[in-house]
């Protein structure tokens, strides 16, 4: 069968009409904007010359060692690995020790009688460790009301042991050392011991500044009893 002029033509432009559809806007792709090419092609640029000195390594690493590139890639992970682990464990370390802080903070607004309240509280749900600490702060708070010690939350321990000079005190400010800062986990046996200890701690203290307290007022009499006489 021969195609007519007439019948070209029609092929012809419908072959135009169907390029001018095609060439409409819902057909074509819309090219995304890229804002970052420019930059991101510029660091590219600068670091292919690393990416290429670190495949010639790993190719000179390929002809030196067995296995080569995969001892290299196990190695940097390890290293990864260990760095991350590091880095949580200073994290780690660095919420206890704030979070020490901020307890010891509001331990100097607390009064004994609230500091052991909690003490018993931690007592009763198994927190041997948690109790130590309250009843240790107790304690001293019971000494600083009694004018046995001067701003004891504030000093440490060491000082409070020179100044005290007592041999129950010195175990007791160890054994708190090690379970507040030495993550020692405390037990049935240091609660006894506290609760045991700390009365005799605080009576001895309490009369130790009282004798302190009264030599300077002793030696005033005295000297004013030798300007009187005659």
């Amino acid at each position: 069968m021969k195609l007519t002029a007439a019948d070209t033509l029609t092929a012809d432009d419908a072959r135009r009409a169907a390029a001018e559809i095609l060439r409409e806007r819902r057909f074509q792709t819309e090219k995304s904007p890229q804002p970052l090419r420019g930059v991101l092609t510029w660091l590219g640029d600068r670091v292919r010359p690393v990416g290429r000195l670190f495949r010639w390594i790993l190719r000179q690493i390929d002809k030196i060692l067995p296995g080569g590139g995969s001892v290299v890639w196990i190695a940097i992970v390890l290293v990864v690995l260990l760095i991350a682990a590091a880095l949580v464990l200073r994290f780690a370390r660095t919420r206890t020790s704030r979070a020490k802080a901020v307890e010891t903070a509001r331990g100097e607004n607390r009064t004994a009688a609230e500091l052991e309240h909690q003490a018993d509280e931690a007592e009763r749900s198994g927190r041997y460790g948690d109790a130590v600490r309250l009843r240790f702060r107790a304690g001293l708070r019971r000494l600083a009301d009694q004018h046995a010690l001067r701003i004891p939350e504030q000093r440490p321990n060491g000082e409070l042991v020179r100044q005290l000079d007592d041999a129950s005190f010195s175990a007791l400010a160890a054994r708190f050392d090690e379970i507040a800062y030495a993550s020692s986990s405390g037990a049935i046996t240091d609660i006894l011991t506290a609760r045991d200890q700390w009365p005799r701690v605080i009576t001895a203290g309490v009369t130790k500044a009282r004798q302190g307290r009264a030599v300077p007022v002793a030696e005033a009499k005295k000297r004013r009893w030798r300007r009187q006489r005659p």
